[in-house]
């Protein structure tokens, strides 16, 4: 399988935006897969296009993220939303299937 990224990312919404209509922007981390980082990143910011929001800016550091450590990663990010989050292996499937899968949205 190809490497695992976690793509920070500052968007703002767009006119199909799932985002509140009083949002201005939110930071979200992406998780993508690639055989590199640049690969990572352009699927996520084609995914956020698709879905209606407009990529302010990629926020650094990039890491890298084992599949298997996706439980332990999100419990450990936020504890508090674990349930609403995929659980392991629905998140190894859609990473297998090459999908970007959204952490929760810190608007603001």
């Amino acid at each position: 399988m190809a490497k695992i990224f976690i793509v920070p990312v500052q968007v703002e919404p767009g006119t199909d935006s799932s985002m509140p209509p009083d949002a201005k922007g939110a930071v979200v981390s992406c998780y993508s897969s690639g055989d590199d980082y640049k690969i990572a990143v352009g699927k996520v910011l084609d995914a956020l296009i698709r879905d209606g929001m407009i990529p302010a800016e990629v926020l650094q550091p990039i890491h890298e993220l084992n599949v298997e450590d996706w439980a332990e990663h999100i419990k450990a990010q936020w504890p508090e939303l674990v349930d609403s989050l995929l659980g392991q292996s629905e998140f190894a499937l859609a990473m297998e299937a090459g999908e970007v899968v959204y952490g929760p949205f810190g608007v603001y």
